[in-house]
């Protein structure tokens, strides 16, 4: 690892699902990178942004121990972006945990998988300022698309209000329960406190337990999110680790 305070590591979920583009030109360092050991090892790669290429002007290349071992694939750049420039504001370095793969064939090759579901993830949220120091974030996972913005828009432009000069569309959402139909309660997606959304049915039930418990301890709830489109037509998404893959222990240190 780096020195600490130099650099930001983005968030982790487990999927080690990003493959990268270019690998069969670096086996070698890819090799070198687990001490040429066959198999699958655990790495840490540094995602660096490379506008000179002559190729590209939107290529991210990516390191392990300082060699080049692939790019992150060209259609997927530019949403590292934004992440890549606020380390550079800052003078940090970006890292990302990863998986890296040799075979033990004869015709060896070898592959590197990045933890990677969100590339923003690093990113503060635009709101974090003014979210209670007291308040449960809920850990980074897969992403859950939000429901009903297009009936909440006028709450939904003080979004993009939010994130204008800010890096990237990282947002903090509140989770609440709606009671109006206490047979089947709703979990709305807040912003400042103003409706922007809300769960789908079957996402809603998944975290409603958690979101009851946190209100029962009179904590507020939220989860990292994104929005994107304008004024008029927007998406919201979270990006939260589903409940039932967390332990009942994880669950109570979250919840205190």
């Amino acid at each position: 690892m780096p020195p600490e305070g130099t650099y930001l590591l983005i968030e982790a979920s487990g999927n080690y699902s990003l493959g990268l583009a270019g690998e069969s030109h670096y086996f070698d360092a890819i090799s070198k990178a687990v001490h040429r050991r066959t198999g699958e090892q655990s790495a840490l790669a540094e995602i660096v942004r490379e506008p000179d290429n002559k190729f590209d002007a939107n290529a991210v290349r990516v390191e392990i121990k300082g060699r080049t071992v692939g790019y992150i694939p060209r259609e997927l750049a530019p949403s590292f972006h934004s992440l890549l420039d606020y380390g550079k504001s800052i003078n940090k370095r970006i890292f990302a945990r990863c998986r890296v793969w040799i075979s033990d064939a004869e015709d060896s090759y070898g592959s590197v998988s990045l933890d990677i579901d969100d590339p923003n993830s690093a990113l503060p949220p635009a709101n974090a300022a003014e979210v209670p120091s007291s308040a449960i974030v809920w850990p980074t996972g897969n992403t859950i698309q939000v429901s009903e913005e297009s009936k909440n828009i006028e709450n939904v432009k003080q979004i993009f209000e939010k994130l204008r000069g800010a890096y990237g569309n990282s947002i903090l959402f509140e989770l609440v329960i709606d009671v109006a139909k206490p047979e089947k309660p709703e979990v709305h997606v807040l912003f400042n406190g103003l409706k922007v959304g809300e769960l789908s049915p079957a996402s809603g039930k998944k975290f409603l337990p958690a979101v009851e418990r946190a209100t029962k301890k009179g904590k507020t709830l939220f989860v990292k999110g994104e929005a994107t489109g304008n004024s008029l037509a927007a998406e919201i998404r979270i990006f939260a680790k589903s409940p039932e893959l967390l332990t009942e222990s994880e669950i109570q240190q979250l919840l205190g």
